[in-house]
């Protein structure tokens, strides 16, 4: 292979992993009225809800017994009477097949489902993805530099990681022959 297309081939993958796709799954979504109580999830416990009012119950698709309790959703409506935006919920409950609308994959609240999608609609076609949690990350020496006040330490580490790339590039460069050696 020559080198000038080892380059185009490493750039061309180095510019495809920059790029973001979407692990969103599709799926249905109804709307639900109170009583809201109780719930698969936290039986008779109101302080479950969220006090926005925003929370969903589970269907068939994605209920995974009482692990799925508490997991969060961000939901967007792709077709029907849509609104834009989306809508961040909890799963608060569960609602089997024969209890959720059209066997819905995900059964919202009605303050829920207001803000994605009109009430007038039983049902709207969804993108749903599951929002992971991340953990509480130490902050770093870059960090606790910058919380000092101590820019400079932040822009020495951005200069040393540039050159890193640029030595570990040149040293790539190499190994394929495109830099000759003096």
């Amino acid at each position: 292979m020559p080198p000038f297309s080892s380059i185009v081939f490493f750039f061309f993958f180095f510019s495809i992993s920059l790029l973001h796709f979407s692990v969103a799954d599709l799926g249905t979504a109804a709307h639900y009225a109170p009583p809201y109580l109780p719930t698969e999830c936290y039986g008779g416990d109101g302080s479950q809800f969220p006090s926005n009012g925003q929370f969903a119950a589970a269907g068939d698709a994605v209920w995974d017994s009482l692990a799925t309790c508490g997991r969060r959703y961000v939901v967007r409506c792709v077709s029907g009477d849509c609104k834009e935006g989306q809508v961040v919920v909890p799963v608060v409950d569960y609602a089997p097949t024969t209890a959720s609308t059209s066997g819905a994959t995900i059964v919202l609240s009605e303050a829920a489902f207001d803000q994605i999608a009109n009430l007038s609609s039983s049902v709207i076609n969804i993108e749903f993805e599951l929002r992971i949690r991340r953990a509480k990350q130490r902050k770093s020496k870059l960090d606790r530099a910058e919380a000092k006040g101590s820019f400079r330490t932040r822009e020495t580490a951005h200069v040393r990681a540039r050159s890193r790339f640029c030595f570990h590039f040149y040293v790539y460069l190499d190994s394929l022959g495109v830099i000759a050696s003096p």
